[in-house]
Formats: structure tokens, C-alpha cells, sequence
């Protein structure tokens, strides 16, 4: 009879506690989703300058603080090597990007991937989730095209 009471008593709607609430979480993926974007426009910037100078790719801070991880690429003769650290270098651009917002929220990777685990796996709380992502994201647009006018 208790136990019909607590669940009786409990809601459906409820998030558990150690998942991140839906405002929030709303605010790291719209942040997350601009810091991947950035790493994009970076990393393409980089090699835009590679083609257009002709000549090497400069090493930026990001790689020379991450040298160890470049050197250890293995080295083929042909153009695949430097692919591969073409996309270890826009792998680290991003994840700096995104470790910056997870300090930003004071929340670690696990915490956040705990979280997004739990929506998905919740498809109504996700919708809620993606409606109110998509309502906040349409409201940053609008506040930026009347900043520009």
C-alpha cells in the first residue's frame, strides 16, 4: 500500500536528479553546437591558407600543445598521413571547443553524455527538449537581425 502511494504520488514528467535539467541542457547543446561550428570555420580557414599559399599548413598553438599526439600518427609515404593529421588537428580544435563549454557549465563530458544518453532513450522528454532548443534558437536569430538593422 506505501509503495502504491509513492509511485501513485511520483510524476512521469520527473527528470531524475543527476541528469541536467531541460533549460540547461538546452543552453550547452545550443553552445556546443556554436563551438563545433567554430572548430569548423577554423580548421577551414587553416586550409584555405595551406592552398592558397602553397606551402605547409603552419603549426598553430593548438599543436604544438598537442605535439606528442601529432608525432605519434604513423608516417606513409603517400598523402594519407597528412590527412590523418588534417583530421587530428580539427579533432583537437574541437574538442578544446567543447571542453570550454563543458567548463562554461561547470559539468564534465560524462555529465553531459549521461544526459543526452537519457533523452534520447526518452523520446517525449526529448521533444521537449529539441522544441525548446529550436524556439531558443529562432529567438537568438531574431535578437541578432534586429542588432544588424
Amino acid at each position: 500500500m506505501i509503495t502504491y502511494f509513492f509511485v501513485a504520488c511520483s510524476s512521469p514528467n520527473k527528470i531524475p536528479e543527476d541528469i541536467i535539467g531541460i533549460n540547461k541542457m538546452k543552453l550547452i547543446v545550443w553552445d556546443l553546437t556554436r563551438a563545433g561550428k567554430l572548430s569548423q570555420i577554423e580548421y577551414e580557414k587553416g586550409h584555405r591558407i595551406y592552398f592558397a599559399e602553397g606551402r605547409p599548413l603552419r603549426k598553430d598553438t593548438l599543436l604544438k600543445k598537442n605535439k606528442h599526439f601529432v608525432d605519434n600518427i604513423p608516417h606513409k609515404k603517400d598523402s594519407s598521413s597528412s590527412s590523418k593529421k588534417d583530421t587530428l588537428s580539427y579533432k583537437l580544435l574541437a574538442t578544446q571547443a567543447f571542453q570550454q563549454v563543458f567548463d562554461l557549465y561547470h559539468i564534465t563530458k560524462e555529465e553531459f553524455y549521461k544526459s543526452y544518453r537519457y533523452y534520447e532513450e526518452h523520446p517525449d522528454k526529448n521533444s521537449i527538449l529539441m522544441d525548446s532548443l529550436s524556439a531558443f534558437a529562432g529567438r537568438q536569430r531574431q535578437e541578432l537581425y534586429i542588432k544588424t538593422k
